[in-house]
C-alpha cells in the first residue's frame, strides 16, 4: 500500500481540521475540538461555525440536518433528516469518516484533514535536540505529566551506556545528602563501614534525573550549585576531586521563577538551571486530541472496545492526575475482566467528582447529564429499590436521585 493510501485510511480524529467549502461565501476551517457536532443546512443562511454547530447555507428544498459523532470505532457521519449527502459520487446516509474524505451536502464541500499529533511531534522532536547536548534540562509540568518517561527517552536518545537514575533528593536528610549523591569512603564517618558510590558516579556517562527540585532545602541548594558550576566533586572523606561525567536533568512542578521570588528557590541556582533547556508538558485537561489518542492506544494494545457513551466521558472529564490517572484508570477496569468496556463502579468516583463545567454550552452539559442519568439508573437497579441506600452509596442526596432516576433514557 503506498504512503498515500495507507494515510488516507487513518481514521479522522479530534484535533483534524474540517475544510468547508459553502455554497456561499468564503472557505472556512474548524478544527474538531468536541465528540459531536450538528451540522444543518437551512435555506439562504448566513455561514455560521461554533465548536459543536455548523450552519450552512442551502436551497429549500435540500433543508437537511447531519451529524458528526464519535464511536468506539472513530468518528461517524450520519443524516438525521432531510437530503442524503455524497462522497465519491455515491449517495450516503451514514459512514465512518477517515483523513482525507470529502463529503458534499447539497453544494457545501466539507474536506476531513486528519489530525496531526503537534504535542507528540513535539515532544519527539525535542528529545532528539536535548539529546545532542550537555546542557541542564529543566522540565515542567503537573503531576501525572510525563517528566520521568520524558527525561528517560531523553537518555535513550543519547545512547550512552550509562544509566538512568532517578532520585528525589529533597526526601533524603541534609546529613546524608553528600554521602547519596557523591558518595564516601570507608571510616569518613560513623558508620561508614566501607566505600559507597554516589549518585553522580552511579550514572557516570548517564543520566542523573532530579525530580521536584522546587522542594530542594536551601543548603542542599548551595551544594548542588557548587556541582553545577564547578563541575568536580568530593566523595565525603575523599581528598581528590572527581570530574562530573552524566547528564544533569531536572523535573519540577512548579514555575521555579515563583519559587525565586518567595524564596524557596536560590535566585543563582535558578539561572543555573534555566541556562540550558527548558521544556513544559501539557496537562492533560481540556487535550481532547491527546485524551483520545491514549484511549485509542490503549485499546489497540490490549484489543479492548470503550463505549461511545463512556469514552464521550473520559473526553470531558478534568483528568486532574494526568495521564498517571487515566492509564491507572483504563488499567484497572481491564482487569475487571471484558473486551468491552463500559461505564461500571470503577468509573463511580470519577463522576461523583465531575468539576461544574465552565461556559453555558448546552450541548456540552446535555452530553454530561445523559452520562450522569445512565449511571445512576444502572447503579439503582444494581442495588434494589432503597433510593436512600442508593443515594447514600452515590453520595448525593434523595431528591437529586429521584430526578435522576425521572429522567427517560
Amino acid at each position: 500500500m503506498s504512503d498515500k493510501k495507507q494515510a488516507r485510511q487513518e481514521n479522522f480524529s479530534l484535533g483534524g481540521q474540517i475544510k468547508i467549502r459553502p455554497i456561499f461565501g468564503n472557505q472556512r476551517t474548524i478544527v474538531v475540538s468536541r465528540t459531536r457536532i450538528r451540522i444543518e443546512l437551512v435555506a439562504n443562511a448566513v455561514v455560521s461555525i461554533s465548536a459543536t454547530r455548523i450552519i450552512l447555507p442551502c436551497l429549500e428544498e435540500d433543508e437537511s440536518v447531519y451529524e458528526l459523532d464519535l464511536t468506539e470505532d472513530g468518528f461517524k457521519f450520519q443524516k438525521l433528516q432531510g437530503q442524503a449527502f455524497s462522497s465519491k459520487g455515491l449517495i450516503i446516509s451514514s459512514m465512518n469518516i477517515f483523513g482525507g474524505e470529502c463529503l458534499y451536502l447539497s453544494n457545501n464541500q466539507l474536506n476531513f484533514i486528519k489530525a496531526t499529533k503537534i504535542t507528540e511531534i513535539e515532544n519527539n522532536h525535542s528529545t532528539q535536540v536535548y539529546a545532542k547536548s550537555n546542557l541542564p534540562i529543566l522540565i515542567y509540568g503537573e503531576s501525572g505529566t510525563g517528566k520521568s518517561t520524558f527525561a528517560q527517552q531523553i537518555h535513550k536518545e543519547c545512547g550512552g551506556a550509562g544509566r538512568f537514575i532517578q532520585v528525589n533528593l529533597s526526601a533524603i536528610s541534609d546529613g546524608l545528602f553528600e554521602s547519596e549523591l557523591f558518595g564516601h569512603k570507608k571510616g569518613s564517618f560513623t558508620g561508614a563501614v566501607s566505600d559507597k558510590i554516589g549518585f553522580v558516579e552511579a550514572c557516570s556517562n548517564g543520566t542523573l534525573f532530579i525530580d521536584e527540585i522546587d522542594s530542594l532545602s536551601l543548603s542542599k541548594q548551595v551544594k548542588l550549585l557548587q556541582l553545577l558550576e564547578e563541575k568536580i566533586y568530593y566523595p565525603v572523606g575523599a581528598s581528590i576531586s572527581q570530574k562530573v561525567k552524566c547528564r544533569f536533568i531536572f523535573a519540577s512542578g512548579r514555575d521555579l521563577m515563583q519559587a525565586v521570588k518567595s524564596g524557596k528557590i536560590r535566585e543563582d541556582l535558578y539561572y543555573r538551571l534555566a541556562s540550558g533547556f527548558i521544556h513544559w508538558l501539557k496537562p492533560l485537561k481540556g487535550n481532547l486530541s491527546e485524551i483520545d489518542r491514549q484511549l485509542n492506544k490503549f485499546s489497540n494494545e490490549n484489543g479492548v472496545y470503550i463505549s461511545s457513551k463512556l469514552r464521550h466521558f473520559y473526553l470531558e472529564y478534568s483528568w486532574p492526575g494526568n495521564f498517571r490517572q487515566l492509564h491507572c484508570h483504563l488499567t484497572r477496569k481491564l482487569h475487571a475482566g471484558g473486551s468491552f468496556i463500559e461505564c461500571d463502579e470503577f468509573d463511580h468516583h470519577l463522576l461523583s467528582n465531575v468539576i461544574e463545567k465552565k461556559g453555558d454550552d448546552d450541548f456540552e452539559v446535555e452530553e454530561l447529564e445523559n452520562f450522569k442519568r445512565d449511571y445512576i439508573q444502572m447503579v439503582f437497579r444494581r442495588l434494589g429499590s432503597d433510593k436512600n441506600v442508593v443515594a447514600s452509596k452515590l453520595k448525593i442526596s434523595p431528591n437529586t436521585l429521584r430526578k435522576y432516576l425521572a429522567m427517560p433514557q
